[in-house]
């Protein structure tokens, strides 16, 4: 983001000759923004600078600029940024002639070259133009591999089942439980069945062409990120067996490729079940089963007309069965036993043709069951109320 502030300066020949950290200010929507552009240089300005003045930031300052000012071109602004580069991935003072890799090792191979070449002495060898680099640090391969050592990096790396492989530029494809498209881009991680533990970082919504998330059977703790709402690609979340707490996110309704969310025996999740999921209308499967959740069951999730499964058994929902469940033709088990449900079964799931199991045992409700909901091939154990005589 801060290339491409200055590269909308130098579309218009102006050089900004003091970029640094301070004047790289990050919003509150987490955009990069260049500012203070108080000795920029264009041949359309005044002259501000005499011939052979060194001014900017020595730290940052290019070998051509500290020797003057005034004859300096996009490659200067381009060596300032590569110093800046420097600092934020290894969090130190940049040397001349330091390495990047060697201070922090889990930098990618292709990223400290990067970063090299930005900051040649001779400006002949850096990049010509912000375009080139440009179309070097947005890579996408290069944009995931950062994602993903920032993810292990949060977690602490060896808390997470990879083997150390995240430490090299081997392939992603090549990582534990990871999976890379043609393009080396990740498109599902795979942690389930390990021993993790801790948070689920938010870093792992830079992964943002993720199709599948998968920490099922692990010891995660916590609440659910919301910044998982920005993985918008995401067809599957498996979040199952673990130690999560705190609310759903109602920023998962923003997951409206998921064909699969999983969240059931985690115990400690508890809140309503947020009306957002009912955004997801391409949801075939909704466990949310075996936790704590509380509240109505929102009448919004009648608008999953493709679920097949509905497992919500075992938690401290309470209130009446919404009618509009009877909207999910498709519903092929539907388990809402063991909760603190109430009133009359709505005839409404009498339009449940498909159904092969239900489950609405252990509950408070009350009349009977409509003889409609039932067909020949579906399981009625679990029902303790009577059939209704029409």
């Amino acid at each position: 983001q801060a290339a491409l502030g200055l590269k909308a300066a130098h579309d218009r020949d102006i050089i900004h000759r003091d970029i640094k950290p301070e004047n790289i200010l990050i919003d509150s929507n987490g955009m990069a923004k260049v500012s203070d552009f108080g000795i920029a240089h264009a041949d359309s300005l005044p002259n501000l600078t005499a011939t052979g003045v060194a001014i900017g930031t020595r730290r940052y300052m290019s070998p051509e600029q500290f020797k003057d000012s005034k004859r300096v071109d996009a490659r200067a602004d381009i060596y300032s940024l590569g110093v800046t580069f420097y600092e934020m991935l290894t969090g130190k003072c940049y040397e001349p002639g330091a390495s990047a890799k060697a201070s922090r090792h889990a930098i990618p191979g292709n990223l400290e070259r990067i970063v090299n070449r930005c900051i040649e002495m001779d400006r002949e060898n850096r990049y010509a133009s912000m375009d080139d680099l440009l179309q070097e640090i947005a890579n996408p391969a290069l944009v995931n591999r950062c994602a993903l050592i920032d993810f292990y990096e949060a977690t602490g790396g060896d808390n997470w089942h990879c083997s150390h492989n995240w430490l090299t530029d081997a392939p992603l494809g090549d990582w534990e439980g990871v999976s890379a498209n043609h393009d080396g881009v990740v498109v599902k991680l795979g942690a389930s069945e390990n021993n993790l533990e801790g948070k689920i970082p938010s870093e792992i919504a830079h992964l943002t062409e993720l199709r599948g998330l998968d920490l099922l059977h692990n010891r995660l703790s916590g609440s659910i990120p919301p910044e998982l709402g920005n993985l918008t690609k995401l067809e599957s979340l498996i979040l199952s067996h673990n130690r999560l707490s705190g609310r759903i996110p109602p920023e998962l309704g923003s997951l409206t490729k998921l064909r699969g969310l999983e969240l059931f025996h985690n115990s400690l999740l508890s809140g309503s079940i947020p009306p957002e999921l009912g955004n997801l209308t391409k949801l075939e499967s909704l466990t949310l089963s075996d936790n704590r959740l509380s509240g109505r069951i929102p009448p919004e999730l009648g608008n999953l007309t493709e679920l097949k499964y509905l497992y919500l058994y075992d938690n401290r929902l309470s209130g009446r069965i919404p009618p509009e469940l009877g909207s999910l033709t498709e519903l092929d088990e539907l388990l809402l036993g063991g909760n603190r449900l109430s009133g009359s079964v709505p005839p409404e799931l009498g339009n449940l043709t498909k159904l092969s199991v239900i489950y609405l045992a252990e509950n408070n409700l009350t009349g009977c069951i409509p003889r409609a909901l039932f067909n020949p091939n579906c399981d009625i154990d679990g029902i303790d109320l009577p059939f209704c005589d029409d």
